[in-house]
């Protein structure tokens, strides 16, 4: 169930969010302590000043009309499920040159535009992209992570006609496209994490609210 409790509101609330930040959702998850990490969903076009930015993450809509987006397959088993898990697009920044030490990082956009291509073979461009949200997430002091961390969440919408690739990712098979009404079947058989179908929905709503915007 995904909800909000008052103590990660408030541990949340120390973080100097943007204006048009909502929180819609919190939560906690295993980290490399004893302790958990505490998330938070937020909806917004922009991300806390101040927070290091460690992934990014997006709703890729092929058919915004009809609803559909693409999703990736995990290889790997749910701990809890023993299922291959159905996810959205995302990844951890990485340098631009991974063979190069020297290498500046790559900015959140083209982290979600290479992991579109490594897990889906959906093809975008960081000028496609928009922000909608993000994750922010708090790792216990003992933590080898940052103390404070960021997730944006994008969108973006492609042709219908464009084709998907094949995954770049060897470790990835092709990408699936999926209407949201067989997501939620796909929740209720315990194929994809609740919170997946939430910034799923969100961000068709972003992307539907842009359009209309654009329309008038």
């Amino acid at each position: 169930m995904i909800s909000i409790t008052a103590e990660h509101r408030l541990a949340l609330e120390r973080i100097n969010h943007p204006e048009d930040a909502a929180l819609m959702a919190t939560g906690e998850w295993p980290g490399d302590t004893a302790k958990n990490t505490v998330w938070g969903l937020y909806l917004s076009e922009h991300q806390p000043v101040g927070v290091i930015t460690t992934a990014a993450a997006g709703v890729a809509i092929r058919n915004l009309q009809n609803r559909e987006v693409v999703l990736t397959l995990n290889p790997e088993e749910d701990e809890q499920t023993r299922k291959n898990m159905w996810e959205i697009p995302a990844g951890h920044i990485e340098p631009v040159e991974p063979d190069n030490p020297h290498s500046p990082l790559e900015d959140s956009a083209e982290t979600l535009v290479r992991e579109c291509l490594e897990e889906t073979g959906f093809q975008t461009a960081s000028e496609h992209l928009r922000r909608f949200g993000y994750m922010l997430m708090l790792n216990p002091p003992e933590s080898s992570r940052p103390e404070t961390g960021c997730m944006p969440y994008f969108y973006t919408v492609s042709s219908p006609k464009l084709p998907l690739l094949p995954a770049t990712d060897p470790s990835k098979p092709m990408g699936g496209i999926f209407p949201e009404w067989s997501i939620e079947r796909m929740v209720a058989n315990k194929l994809m994490e609740p919170l997946g179908l939430v910034i799923i929905r969100y961000g068709l709503e972003a992307a539907l609210h842009t359009r209309q915007r654009e329309t008038l």
